[in-house]
């Protein structure tokens, strides 16, 4: 349970504020192997809580509606944030429309296995922050 200090008390006080900075989320190549051996190199840059939010939301939605029809549906909720993370050597976004990452998305998840689907996932959570670290490196134990 954190301890309540009164504003004088602190030593230091920051400005909220000062906290947003502006600057975009990192950026990293990642290396995918293809179904053929041939080795792709892409830059994936973090995503958004707010962007993570609306995806995650949209496949609890998608997922209730198969079950409600009791039908089976391939989940593509790691390759959509695969496809969201994606982007061109110049850094603009890989996908600027949602239905270009939808078919992305679909192509990858049918040509691509788990374990590289699982570790480009892995590095899109690391470079938004949500990584298996990610609470140690905020200061939380």
């Amino acid at each position: 349970m954190p301890t309540e200090i009164r504003p004088e008390q602190a030593e230091t006080l920051s400005n909220p504020q000062d906290m947003l900075t502006g600057h975009p989320l990192p950026t990293r190549a990642h290396t995918f192997t293809g179904p053929d051996g041939k080795k792709f190199t892409v830059l994936l840059q973090g995503i958004s809580y707010s962007r993570k939010s609306e995806l995650d939301a949209a496949r609890r939605m998608d997922l209730a509606e198969a079950q409600r029809r009791n039908e089976a549906k391939t989940d593509l909720y790691l390759p959509k944030l695969i496809a969201e993370a994606a982007r061109n050597t110049d850094g603009s976004r890989a996908f600027p429309k949602d239905e270009d990452a939808v078919l992305f998305a679909i192509r990858f998840a049918a040509e691509y296995g788990d374990g590289q689907i699982h570790a480009g996932y892995n590095t899109v959570l690391e470079l938004s922050g949500w990584g298996d670290d990610a609470e140690a490196a905020a200061g939380k134990s």
